[in-house]
């Protein structure tokens, strides 16, 4: 919560606690990035994520937090750069 200047990538665990949650709005824009589940990478090392449907069992479980936290929603399936041009226009309002 110290940092300024900085973009954090934060797992979506880290929203589920309230405290966290407090901590990354306190200094920080957060910006939820809008995936199609089906575009998401499974398993990986991620043992809560094995199957599509744990993934989206852990979406819905998650999904409130992300929409109630963030400033800003932001469909991420334009690439790259689409995505960071929509932040930083809304941003800049």
């Amino acid at each position: 919560g110290k940092h300024t200047g900085c973009v954090f990538a934060v797992g979506g665990v880290s929203t589920m606690n309230e405290k966290n949650s407090q901590f990354l709005r306190m200094n920080g824009w957060l910006v939820f990035l809008k995936r199609p589940l089906g575009d998401l990478e499974m398993a990986n090392g991620r043992p809560l994520s094995q199957t599509i449907e744990q993934l989206e069992a852990l979406y819905e479980k998650r999904l409130p937090n992300y929409q109630r936290i963030c400033d800003q929603t932001v469909d991420n399936t334009r690439g790259q750069s689409e995505t960071v041009s929509r932040i930083i226009r809304e941003w800049e309002k």
